[in-house]
């Protein structure tokens, strides 16, 4: 069983803009706090990425105001950390660019930074009606954030844009692929936190399911019953939680003329083995993972690229006492347990240069992941590259933690 570490963590705020580093965050059905949340529009509502629009890489979301244990969020940035000093400020998501003060063409930003609050007032709530936005075949409900902060997009993206916001109370979004049955997420909850006499995580029964052989409907496959937490997003493409390694990204890299770095695969979180891992400074906070393969079988030492597809499930074991403890009684450290449900299949916005918003003209990464990397027996068409994920319940809300 290899000892694997959690090396980075990152929340994507907007999809499909820059994601925030963090160095803890709550976990909760829908992922980590505060993922995927709003998403940026077309007039009509219906969704937009970097597919459509490569300068989305550029809006760079941060927060400010914030009380870490309250938002559940402690951003690693040192700006995002001095505005979390201000913490009689009321909570905000802020958007800048990582670049340039102006936007496409002759149209100029109307400020530096534009704001909206990351909560609702119950008044305010009760005055506004939702309005249905469109992500892929999806129609779910969601708060327009208003047109300050449309028109600051609209003037850096070079087109007519809205941000709106998921409306968690009234949302039924799923996972897309492999959605976990009621006995998967049993089993978890019952082996998420015991040991074999050897160390290791008891394994469920079956591998990660081939992509194209899940549920891909919204409605829940378990009828009336339906796990308590059956993998529910907000507005994520697959999936409430994305994994990577940084061995699978270094492979990669060996076959490519200008390797690229992890923000091209937009992970929530990535891992190292703990021996190789140069983020690992401070023994003295860490998080760790367990993983369980199927079959359960010996593992090497250490990590290996692609390891991560022959995990059903990983409990993440907080290592120290300044980890995160459970928000009921502040006492042991709480294990995440995350179900392994499918790979991540990849599309040409792997290709779009975070730094710049403009697709490589060479294709790549994603022509060298088509040329060794359609692996998935559900799905050939596709390259993989990182593991869908999905959160367990174990009665509290639990944290993730990278080392200092």
């Amino acid at each position: 069983m290899s000892d694997i570490q959690v090396s980075r963590l990152f929340v994507y705020p907007v999809k499909s803009c820059a994601g925030v580093p963090v160095t803890q965050a709550q976990v909760s059905q829908t992922g980590l706090q505060w993922d995927r949340q709003w998403m940026v529009t077309d007039e009509n509502y219906k969704f937009l990425t970097q597919r459509q629009v490569g300068r989305m890489a550029l809006v760079k979301p941060m927060f400010t105001g914030i009380v870490p244990e309250r938002e559940g969020i402690w951003p690693a940035e040192s700006a995002n950390s001095n505005e979390i000093a201000a913490s009689s400020q009321s909570p905000q998501l802020i958007l800048t660019t990582t670049n340039s003060s102006t936007g496409t063409g002759t149209s100029k930003l109307p400020m530096a930074t534009v704001a909206v609050p990351l909560y609702r007032s119950e008044s305010k709530r009760a005055q506004e009606t939702p309005v249905e936005v469109q992500v892929w075949a999806d129609i779910v409900p969601a708060y327009d954030e208003g047109n300050e902060v449309a028109r600051w997009l609209s003037a850096f993206l070079g087109r007519p844009v809205r941000l709106v916001r998921y409306v968690i109370e009234q949302g039924q979004r799923r996972t897309k692929v492999c959605r976990p049955t009621s006995v998967d997420i049993q089993q978890a909850r019952l082996q998420g936190s015991e040991v074999d006499p050897a160390g290791k995580l008891r394994a469920l029964q079956t591998p990660p399911t081939p992509t194209g052989s899940g549920s891909n409907s919204s409605s829940d496959g378990d009828g009336d019953n339906a796990p308590e937490w059956p993998g529910r997003i907000m507005l994520s493409d697959d999936a409430p939680i994305l994994m990577a390694s940084e061995l699978s990204l270094a492979d990669l890299n060996e076959r490519l003329e200008t390797p690229v770095d992890i923000r091209h695969f937009r992970p929530n979180i990535l891992i190292n083995d703990q021996v190789t891992s140069d983020t690992a400074k401070s023994p003295s906070s860490t998080s760790t993972l367990s993983a369980s393969s199927s079959p359960l079988s010996t593992s090497p030492s250490l990590l290996t690229p692609f390891q991560e597809e022959t995990w059903c499930r990983i409990t993440i074991v907080p290592q120290d006492k300044a980890a995160p403890r459970t928000s009921e009684t502040n006492s042991t450290p709480v294990p995440t347990t995350l179900l392994v449900t499918s790979r991540c299949t990849r599309c040409v916005l792997t290709n779009n240069n975070p730094d710049t918003g403009i697709a490589n003209p060479k294709h790549q990464p994603l022509k060298t992941l088509m040329s060794y990397r359609r692996v998935d027996p559900g799905d050939k068409y596709h390259s993989c590259f990182g593991m869908n994920c999905v959160p367990v319940r174990s009665g509290r809300f639990e944290e993730l933690t990278v080392p200092s």
